[in-house]
């Protein structure tokens, strides 16, 4: 979140604002429907037969958009204030059998937003599966999409893409397509988008782990209108936050 004050330097000053979406979370409906702002939240990994209903729905989280402060009267006006969306988190299934649990797996979180955007958390599955965390973007970039490793059936998160956060995806087995045992979160949209996380998926004992999303970057324009603008940051919780902006008048 993005706080501070505003001070008009003539009679009038006309802003444009931009109110980001929050993430999906996991059962919705809002199926690859990216939530909308100043850069929207990159995609979650789904899953198929949620609950027994069928069909497909939000497993890990989708990325919060970002929502921004702009000087002027369109949306191509130069931004005073953009705050970032958190990354969405990330879901997991652990193997099982009569006698327990086979294989534990521990999803990630999303990165907050704040200051600096912060990477999403990784995954774990046991024996050595990673699920690299979706990277935070930057002020002059987007965030990397996650990067997993170990002896397990991985998949890459995407990269952020202009101001829109990166997707995450899913593992799926069985003949058909089956269900997803291994989700990972969208990446934040903001001044520039967070990078989705990826996933990690043990074939032969069905047990799997993604990781967040990567927070969307908040900037404060100090150029666009010099001096009018004080402000600070307090930080975003993560999994798909949408950034927020907060402003009062002198």
């Amino acid at each position: 979140m993005a706080t501070g004050t505003i001070t008009p330097t003539g009679s009038s000053m006309t802003l444009y604002l931009i109110a980001g979406q929050g993430g999906w979370r996991r059962g919705s409906t809002k199926l690859d429907v990216r939530p909308r702002g100043y850069g929207d939240g990159g995609l979650g990994g789904d899953r198929y037969d949620f609950n027994g209903s069928g069909v497909w729905a939000v497993d890990a989280g989708y990325g919060g958009a970002g929502s921004a402060i702009l000087l002027g009267s369109t949306e191509a006006s130069p931004a005073l204030v953009v705050a970032g969306g958190g990354g969405g988190g990330a879901n997991s299934m652990n193997s099982g059998g009569d006698g327990g649990v086979l294989i534990k797996a521990f999803p990630g979180g999303g990165g907050h937003a704040g200051a600096t955007a912060e990477a999403g958390a990784a995954g774990t599955v046991e024996g050595g599966g990673f699920a690299g965390g979706g990277g935070g973007a930057t002020l002059s970039n987007v965030g990397a999409g996650g990067v997993p490793s170990g002896p397990y059936m991985n998949i890459v998160g995407y990269s952020g893409s202009g101001r829109n956060g990166g997707s995450g995806d899913e593992m799926r087995y069985g003949a058909s397509g089956g269900k997803t045992g291994a989700t990972s979160g969208g990446g934040g949209g903001g001044y520039f988008g967070g990078g989705g996380g990826s996933a990690v998926w043990y074939e032969d004992l069905h047990a799997g782990a993604g990781a967040g999303g990567g927070a969307g970057s908040s900037f404060i324009n100090q150029t666009a209108a010099p001096g009018t603008i004080d402000s600070s940051w307090l930080d975003n919780s993560g999994d798909g936050v949408p950034g927020m902006v907060s402003v009062s008048w002198r």
